[in-house]
């Protein structure tokens, strides 16, 4: 279950929601090509624990898109920030 929409950081799991044991926070900044990489090697990596990923991004290229139509592609939630741009730097 991935979510496209922001997040905020007030935001708490629902009843019988499954905690992640790890949270991995990923800052990006225009990183498109590697957004794939990346999450197969943590798909590789991590496939025994509960794992999310957080991209928290200040991009002004297609990231946003890429992490868009590759977070449903994962064994594991594929969460996405994209600040404002007066936010970001």
């Amino acid at each position: 279950m991935s979510d496209t929409s922001e997040m905020t950081l007030e935001q708490k799991p629902g009843p019988g929601a499954i905690l992640p044991q790890i949270s991995i926070i990923v800052p990006t900044r225009n990183e498109t090509d590697n957004i794939r990489p990346l999450l197969d090697g943590i798909a590789d990596s991590l496939q025994d624990l509960k794992v999310e990923v957080l991209f928290i991004d200040d991009s002004t290229d297609d990231t946003v898109q890429t992490i868009t139509l590759l977070q449903d592609q994962y064994p594991f939630p594929v969460h996405l920030l994209s600040r404002p741009i007066e936010q970001r730097n």
